[in-house]
Order: structure tokens, then sequence, then C-alpha cells
């Protein structure tokens, strides 16, 4: 036996602070992978899950004509209130089958802008363009 483990074993005080101390730094390395974790399920409860764009299908939603269509957004937000995200790349669709894709949507919070650019992200197996701006 080591004698540092003997030291231990004979100290049970010590051997529960080295152990928090463990605990310690595994908490605190991990902590940007939890509040990652945490950000996305808060985004997802709060837009809801797929919103944009189904996997099963390969459907990917199409701002134009509704609430999120930029025309519709800039009527009646002041300049400079909401954000605008473009997304743009190519979607997989089956074996030696992709299509080119380009979205423009806007929305009045740079959160739910955020959302839509992950779910352009997702959608798309090559991503050319994806960024979120004030208007």
């Amino acid at each position: 036996m080591s004698s540092q483990a003997h030291e231990t074993a004979d100290h049970p005080q010590v051997a529960g602070a080295t152990r928090a101390a463990r605990l310690r730094r595994g908490l605190t390395r991990r902590w940007p992978v939890l509040a990652a974790g945490a950000v996305l399920l808060g985004l997802a409860g709060c837009y809801g899950a797929s919103t944009f764009y189904d996997h099963r299908t390969g459907w990917v939603f199409d701002p134009s004509g509704t609430e999120y269509d930029c025309a519709v957004v800039a009527s009646s937000h002041a300049p400079g209130s909401y954000w605008r995200g473009l997304a743009g790349g190519r979607i997989f669709l089956g074996p030696h089958e992709t299509r080119n894709i380009a979205r423009e949507a806007c929305f009045p919070s740079r959160g739910e802008c955020r959302y839509w650019l992950e779910q352009m992200r997702a959608a798309m197996t090559i991503v050319s363009s994806a960024e979120c701006t004030r208007r």
C-alpha cells in the first residue's frame, strides 16, 4: 500500500476532503456543457421542438406570407427592434439527390432568430451561410 493511500485510509476526513475536491473539479470542468444543455432545453421549451424543420419528410419552413416574413415584421416593428435570419446551403434528400435552399425570416427577439437558425443548420447537410442580425 502506498504511503499516500495509507495516510488517506487512516484519516477519513482527508479522504472526504479529497473526494469533495475531485467533485468540485469535475463540476468546474463540466459547467459549460451543462449550461449549454440547459439553454437548449429552455429554447426547445419556449419555441417548440422542430418548429421550422421536419427531418422525417425533408420539409423546411418557408416564411413567405407568415408572421416571420420580413416584409410583415418590418411593417409592424420599428427599425432596430427585430432580428433578421439568413440561412443557405444544401439539403440531402436521398442517394445522389440534394437541393439548394436559402431562407430569410425575421423575428421579434434574438432568441427566436437563433432557434430558427439552429433548425436551419439541422436541416442542411452543407451550410454556406447562417446569421442573425438586428434590423
